[in-house]
């Protein structure tokens, strides 16, 4: 399942498995599997699989979900 919340696709652009596009984003690039993406245009934020610490140590020390 991949959760569309009102968003732009280029063509040509593949969206993964059991991903979450935030409100209002362009997405211009692939989006991996489980991944949560948002943005204009749409960046990676969040591998949902992952846990806290790795997905910071993707980020750069930020935790892209908020939190």
């Amino acid at each position: 399942m991949i959760w569309f919340l009102l968003f732009g696709v280029f063509k040509g652009v593949a969206v993964g498995r059991d991903s979450i596009i935030g409100a209002h984003a362009v997405v211009n690039k692939n989006v991996p599997e489980f991944a949560i993406a948002a943005g204009v245009p749409a960046t990676f934020l969040w591998d949902r699989r992952k846990g806290k610490e790795h997905n910071e140590i993707l980020k750069g020390g930020e935790c892209g979900a908020g939190g």
